[in-house]
């Protein structure tokens, strides 16, 4: 298991002063990223192989966001891997060792090159040492589907500030978009999100959502058919 510490910085929270929900995304991201930089697989080390991790979905439980100025800690461990998957869960806790989040993530590898996906090899896997303490009982989860019918009620253009390493959307802004377009006050105590397609710079994006009784689902697509990615908040 892989700890890293951080304190809530102003630029995280919201206007309750607790972090944002993209804030406690990007925590699961950076230790996952510190992580595989520890273990000599990171970033730097997969471009010379022409790799890259690219996420697939999120399942995420909050019991309580942390709020400004609080130190909190992420714990995250890869669980499994099969076929071009991998699998990694985390949790983030207070100083008093409360659990405040917790978190399970797929990924797929990529070979940046060729343009396909490709076999997590044994020499890969055994580097992170999985270890199937799951979350939610499982690696693996249902992806979600688009739904019939939603109703667009916000939309961008992709600037450059949006853009990562692999010059796609980061992931938490696929997120952020989703609550744009969700009612004022709205604070989501569970998350899901399957990727679908890679956005890129210029690209425009438009939120469909669907609302039930226990949760909204949201559809970030580019008007044209083309869906990037596919929430659902409670």
């Amino acid at each position: 298991m892989f700890e890293k510490k951080y304190t809530v910085r102003y630029s995280e929270v919201t206007t309750n002063a607790a972090a944002s929900l993209g804030a406690l995304v990007s925590y699961f991201q950076d230790t996952t990223m510190a992580h595989s930089d520890s273990l000599g697989q990171g970033i730097n080390n997969l471009r010379e192989d022409g790799l890259a991790w690219l996420l697939a979905g999120w399942h995420i439980k909050i019991n309580r966001y942390p709020r400004y100025n609080e130190t909190i800690r992420t714990y995250t461990w890869a669980t499994k891997f099969a076929g071009v998957y991998g699998y990694r869960d985390f949790k983030i806790t207070d100083e008093n060792d409360e659990v405040l989040a917790v978190a399970s993530s797929t990924w797929f590898l990529y070979d940046s090159v060729n343009q396909k996906l490709v076999r997590v090899t044994p020499e890969v896997a055994d580097v992170y040492n999985p270890v199937p303490d799951f979350i939610f009982g499982t690696a693996a989860e249902p992806r979600l589907h688009t739904p019939k019918q939603y109703e667009d009620v916000y939309e961008c253009i992709v600037g450059k500030r949006d853009i990562d390493t692999n010059n796609h959307v980061n992931n938490v802004h696929y997120i952020d978009y989703a609550l744009e377009a969700l009612p004022e006050g709205f604070v989501p105590s569970e998350l899901r999100v399957s990727y679908k397609n890679a956005a890129v710079l210029g690209d425009k994006i438009c939120v469909g959502v669907n609302k039930d009784d226990n949760a909204y689902t949201c559809v970030v697509h580019n008007g044209k058919g083309n869906v990037y990615a596919v929430a659902e908040l409670r």
